[in-house]
């Protein structure tokens, strides 16, 4: 797929919107392909999610969960908000061509509100984590940028204005 998506957009192109997307708002993106691959990813990985991926998931979680995400957006035709197995948020945006997925943003981690223990305990009680590992991660909670759904609706919405362009028209049916 890789090759498939970049003989549509140049490799240089989609690399240069996605680095402004994230240097702008400073959030992780990843470009991925239909079965999960990353081909391109801007950001580095935050303290809770190494934590996690550390210490209870078995390394297939995220991308299962991204793909998930992947389908979901397809269906919508559009930007798909959702939040992960680790219960934080991200944003999910197809491109498509034909109603086929070519490739995938993903945008995030971030919260859409102030974290609490909540957050943590939750994940905590379904993979029994221990006080020490809970409390670790409450503590990298405070790193993961917070954005009112407000905001997520326009970055959505400006993400969509952004990439949907890069790929070529679809030829009138």
């Amino acid at each position: 797929m890789d090759s498939g998506f970049f003989s549509l957009v140049s490799r240089e192109r989609m690399e240069d919107v996605l680095e402004s997307i994230h240097g702008y708002t400073q959030l992780a993106l990843q470009l991925m392909d239909g079965d999960g691959q990353v081909l391109m990813g801007f950001g580095k990985a935050n303290g809770y999610c190494a934590l996690l991926r550390r210490h209870v998931f078995t390394g297939n979680e995220c991308s299962a969960v991204h793909r998930q995400a992947g389908h979901h957006a397809q269906a919508l035709g559009e930007a798909y908000v959702f939040t992960c197995h680790a219960n934080l948020n991200h944003i999910a945006f197809p491109m498509l061509q034909g109603g086929k997925l070519l490739a995938l943003v993903i945008i995030g981690p971030f919260l859409m509100d102030r974290p609490d223990s909540t957050l943590v305990s939750g994940v905590a009680e379904k993979h029994r984590l221990s006080a020490a590992l809970s409390l670790e991660m409450y503590d990298e909670l405070s790193a993961i940028p917070v954005l009112e759904p407000a905001r997520v609706e326009y970055l959505s919405r400006l993400v969509g204005h952004l990439l949907s362009p890069l790929l070529p028209a679809e030829p009138a049916v």
